[in-house]
């Protein structure tokens, strides 16, 4: 019989926030480069870019004998808090995979730490779900739900 699956759901989420934290979105304001934020927590208003992290789901005993477990954390990207052809360009130009855009090196940064320092099995960026205007804490920006998916 094999060892049920160790984890801590808080540690996972603060590693997949370190992760992303202060990544490069693409997309500059003068010459600064602009900067995400990543919340393992679900927070009131933010300030974009950002990117809050809330657990979706989570399969116990994957295996029958109480092994792995997988989980999808659903990361929702806020990029401009208005309904704006500009802030449609914006949440489009971040979801390309160029090479300079912020999915790309999110995906990067990801796989670059699949194991989340070693508190997981692994942990792969799936589909993007939602896009477009989200309602987040009464306020409506232009973005989209990233889905997660753990194994431990």
């Amino acid at each position: 019989m094999s060892a049920p699956a160790a984890y801590d759901l808080n540690a996972v989420f603060d590693a997949l926030a370190a992760t992303w934290n202060n990544l490069t979105t693409g997309d500059a304001y003068g010459a600064v480069a602009e900067k995400l934020t990543c919340y393992a927590e679900v927070v009131g208003q933010v300030n974009v870019p950002a990117v809050v992290l809330e657990l979706d789901d989570l399969d116990w005993d994957l295996n029958m004998a109480d092994g792995a477990d997988a989980f999808t954390i659903v990361a929702t990207i806020l990029i401009k808090t208005q309904e704006t052809k500009g802030a449609q360009r914006a949440l489009r130009r971040f979801l390309s995979r160029s090479p300079g855009a912020g999915v790309a090196k999110l995906k990067k940064a990801l796989k670059d730490n699949q194991t989340l320092g070693g508190l997981v099995s692994y942990a792969d960026m799936t589909t993007v779900r939602r896009v477009g205007l989200i309602n987040y804490d009464a306020v409506d920006y232009q973005g989209a739900e990233l889905v997660i998916e753990v194994v431990s």
